[in-house]
């Protein structure tokens, strides 16, 4: 029988996180059945190693049973033995984030996806939370709060953009709500929906900006996206990257992003986001030979609601 929820951990360069965070997940207590699947994306350290150990790794029994005390959310029918269907490696061979995510997508089997960051730490009950915001209705995807590593009292609960394209995080709801913006730290989706709306835009590149673009596509689409006080997962906030992500294709994500989902005033204020970075032109042109006017052309045919009433309906600072 397939799980119910395939967890997708993209990874590169992540030897200090990514067995801890795969442990913290099996050590959760939840009451669904799951799958997880690492996209090992061209790591030039010891990740791959780490990820092929983790598949052969006996799920430790004492975890399925210990007690679930602190959780936030019951779980009327935890399993007696652990909840997951094993874990599956994929190398690939540096596709950068957004790729890497539909990899691990098309091998899924699960009917819901978890997205989340190789250097995460969940607690009792995330999951089902989660699952069980998929299962009302309500909701297209949703996130939990994502808190500091470090310090669970900062966290965010969604995103919202400001006028240069960055994000900034959204306080704590008193319950269930909608945001404009899904951090790519964790997010879960129908996977019907999710290949619906197309995954993840294929043509980004290394890092930056995919889940701004995916989380703006789905509401032009006509989804909805909210998230939950309910559940908090931990999220190690680095200052360096464990692996090179060039401002060129930092800001050819922006680009992308801007050409393919808005206009008019909305358009030019992301576009000005550009305006220090040395190869502006270059970028813009390369970003528009790369068949993304084609693509924009498609996003308006098939969404049900313009990036007017996006910014209207978020107040976000665009006009």
């Amino acid at each position: 029988m397939d799980p119910e929820v395939s967890i997708i951990l993209p990874a590169r360069n992540e030897r200090d996180h990514l067995e801890q965070t795969v442990r913290s997940i099996w050590g959760a207590r939840s009451g669904v059945t799951y799958e997880m699947i690492v996209v090992e994306d061209g790591s030039t350290d010891t990740t791959p190693e780490i990820a092929d150990s983790l598949a052969h790794a006996a799920l430790p029994r004492e975890l399925a049973q210990r007690s679930p005390e602190g959780s936030k959310v019951p779980v009327p029918h935890a399993h007696e033995s652990p909840p997951a269907a094993g874990l599956n490696v994929i190398h690939t061979g540096g596709l950068g984030a957004a790729r890497a995510r539909n990899v691990g997508a098309k091998a899924a089997r699960g009917r819901i996806l978890v997205f989340c960051d190789a250097h995460v730490f969940v607690e009792d009950g995330w999951l089902d939370e989660l699952v069980q915001l998929l299962r009302s209705g309500d909701w297209d995807a949703v996130c939990p709060g994502i808190a500091a590593h470090d310090r669970t009292d900062l966290a965010g609960f969604g995103q919202s953009l400001s006028g240069s394209g960055e994000i900034r995080w959204l306080p704590k709801p008193e319950q269930p709500q909608a945001v404009p913006i899904l951090p790519g730290a964790c997010i879960a989706v129908s996977s019907e929906v999710f290949r619906q709306v197309g995954g993840f835009d294929d043509g980004f590149r290394t890092w930056g900006f995919e889940d701004i673009e995916w989380s703006l596509r789905m509401w032009l689409m006509g989804c909805r996206l909210g998230t939950t006080p309910n559940t908090v997962v931990r999220h190690v906030f680095r200052k360096v990257h464990p692996y090179a992500v060039p401002s060129y294709d930092y800001y050819y994500n922006l680009a992308r992003m801007a050409l393919s989902h808005f206009s008019g005033p909305r358009l030019a204020r992301l576009l000005r986001g550009l305006s220090t970075h040395p190869m502006r032109f270059d970028l813009l042109v390369e970003v528009l030979s790369h068949q993304t006017l084609e693509r924009r052309q498609e996003l308006f045919n098939a969404r049900v609601h313009s990036d007017e009433w996006l910014v209207q309906t978020f107040a976000l600072p665009l006009e």
